[in-house]
């Protein structure tokens, strides 16, 4: 997907995008958080060790991110 190909296609800017993104961002946290106490049932260790587990998961996705980021910069 290349993101200049979009903005030329449609309507769509980058800070409407970004908001977007956002907003999105900010519902998923909210709804995992909510999954998270609900699994951990009131235990705060287990919890403590989902939300570690989380992060880690995070980390990851992050990284390929910047993966894919950096390999565009590689390409240009």
């Amino acid at each position: 997907m290349d993101l200049n190909e979009i903005f030329k296609s449609t309507k769509t800017t980058l800070p409407l995008m970004l908001s977007e993104l956002v907003e999105t961002q900010c519902s998923i946290k909210a709804m995992l958080t909510v999954i998270l106490a609900e699994l951990a049932d009131n235990d705060p260790v287990r919890e403590q060790r989902l939300v570690d587990d989380c992060n880690k998961c995070r980390e990851k996705e992050l990284l390929r991110v910047v993966a894919i980021f950096a390999s565009w910069d590689n390409k240009n």
